[in-house]
């Protein structure tokens, strides 16, 4: 998966960009239609981080879900838990079952 980080106000630290890499491939590599995720990150002038994801399944329009938090991890995460609804949606609609795709089993 293709995971682009930009932070054009603020200058991510080395960790923090690859926590967000590391986060972002774990949850949704396993999904055959999205091939690429765009993340923002911008910082406000109350000290909140706004991150916004942006991807586009196959056969889909683009979704796009934003947060904001004083913390990075608690705003990434809520972004996570918004893209995940829009997720399950898709799959519905174009898998007519959101069990269809399957996370990948360790037994296999």
């Amino acid at each position: 998966m293709d995971i682009k980080i930009e932070a054009p106000q603020m200058q991510l630290k080395e960790n923090q960009s690859r926590f967000v890499n590391q986060v972002l491939s774990k949850r949704y590599s396993v999904y055959d239609f999205m091939k690429a995720i765009d993340v923002k990150v911008k910082a406000t002038n109350e000290d909140k981080y706004v991150v916004s994801l942006m991807t586009k399944p196959e056969k889909s329009n683009m979704i796009f879900v934003e947060s904001s938090s004083d913390d990075l991890r608690k705003s990434l995460r809520e972004s996570m838990k918004k893209l995940d609804v829009k997720i399950e949606k898709y799959k519905e609609v174009h898998y007519h079952d959101f069990h269809h795709i399957q996370r990948i089993d360790k037994n296999s």
